[in-house]
């Protein structure tokens, strides 16, 4: 490859954006108000910033930086260098960098592709190494080295490279579809299950005459400011899916907090099931491995009688049918949330463990051959993920 190394400071301006202060003063909501751009602004997968939240009284430009469409965004921290181009004016706050006045000998298509790839990024970590946090400063910036091809060779890379990713988000998106209609074949073939005529003609009763216990928890005082890094771990909705117990997110309270709850202590085999919000109806088994544990209010613990499979009475709940029973107690109301009572009124079907066994049995097998096809999936959509990485890589390679 012989095209030119240029800095990136050589081929346009590099500037900090600011804040008034007390920010708080300077927001309105005025038609006169100047566009306050924030990284809340920009989607994360997006090239252009085309809409913004808010704005700041005109007296408060003195403290920041005007930016105008066709500059180039930088975040000089959290998301780190990602580039955006404005098709808004307005002004930035210090956790953006500008790229304006943009040599006419830079096509600004290249330039964001050039900014996206790791061979820019690269230099981004490098620069930064050693700081608390990454933080991309104006100096960083301006030493930023780039390839500069002549411009029609610069344009034609831009094209091949904006066809290609088209390509790829092509796939992802078809491979997003593929795995959601695999989860949803999956949750069909568990409905087919409980809508037989067997559970037809079975004998139904409400939770609270085959449940030991039907509760749920509280915040500890000072909300998540409380929560610690080790201890007795505090289930909450975020924690709670559809037969899936998800890690990320649980939270953490000490002796003390756990005394000050209610008597909420979540054993194993515990059903639980997320009863307000938008996650409300999502339901699944409390794990061993993080059991004795304790629930927010978000969450209520079902503890059944010895005649139930914890399982067995998780994967009914999921059901459509279920489901649509707590979304019709939801119907007209301005929150949605279960109350305990209507908790135990709901019904479940009552037949042996050993018919509960073999449905779930039957259940276990139709799931393995649905999970192996979605690990398959997931699989293929990490490879097509990894591909714009990669076709940045050969663009600026010189290999194109």
């Amino acid at each position: 490859m012989s095209w030119d190394m240029v800095r990136l400071g050589d081929m346009c301006d590099i500037a900090r954006g600011g804040s008034p202060r007390p920010i708080s003063q300077y927001m309105t909501t005025s038609a006169d108000g100047i566009n306050w751009i924030k990284i809340g602004d920009a989607d994360p997968t997006a090239k252009y910033i085309t809409s913004i939240k808010e704005k700041i009284k005109p007296e408060g430009v003195f403290a920041s930086r005007r930016v105008y469409p066709g500059d180039f965004l930088l975040s000089n921290s959290m998301s780190f260098g990602r580039p955006y181009i404005l098709k808004v004016d307005g002004c930035i706050h210090d956790g953006w960098l500008v790229l304006g006045n943009i040599s006419p000998n830079l096509d600004k298509d290249y330039l964001y592709h050039v900014l996206c790839s790791s061979c820019v990024k690269e230099q981004f970590v490098e620069a930064a190494r050693g700081a608390i946090v990454n933080n991309l400063n104006i100096d960083i910036a301006n030493r930023t080295i780039i390839p500069l091809p002549p411009l029609d060779e610069q344009r034609r890379i831009a094209a091949e490279v904006e066809h290609q990713l088209a390509v790829v988000e092509k796939a992802k998106k078809l491979t997003e579809e593929q795995l959601e209609l695999v989860l949803s074949a999956k949750s069909k073939s568990v409905e087919t299950i409980f809508l037989s005529e067997f559970f037809a003609n079975c004998e139904w009763i409400p939770i609270k005459d085959c449940s030991l216990k039907v509760g749920s928890g509280a915040t500890p005082r000072g909300g998540q400011s409380a929560y610690h890094a080790s201890g007795i771990p505090l289930i909450r909705s975020q924690n709670v899916h559809f037969n899936t117990f998800i890690v990320d997110g649980l939270a953490y309270i000490n002796d003390k907090q756990n005394n000050e709850l209610r008597n909420t202590v979540v054993m194993n085999g515990d059903v639980l099931l997320n009863i307000t919000g938008a996650s409300i109806g999502r339901v699944c088994v409390a794990p061993n491995e993080y059991c004795p544990a304790n629930v927010n209010q978000h969450v209520c613990i079902i503890r059944l009688d010895k005649r139930f499979m914890p399982e067995f009475v998780s994967h009914y709940m999921a059901t459509k049918e279920f489901q649509s029973n707590i979304m019709a107690l939801q119907a007209g109301a301005t929150r949605q949330a279960l109350t305990r009572e209507q908790v135990q009124d709901f019904k479940i079907p009552m037949i042996s463990k050993s018919q509960q066994e073999l449905i779930l049995a039957e259940i276990q097998d139709k799931g393995t051959t649905f999970n192996r096809l979605y690990e398959i999936l997931c699989n293929q959509r990490d490879t097509i993920n990894a591909m714009p990485t990669a076709i940045l890589r050969q663009a600026f390679s010189g290999q194109m």
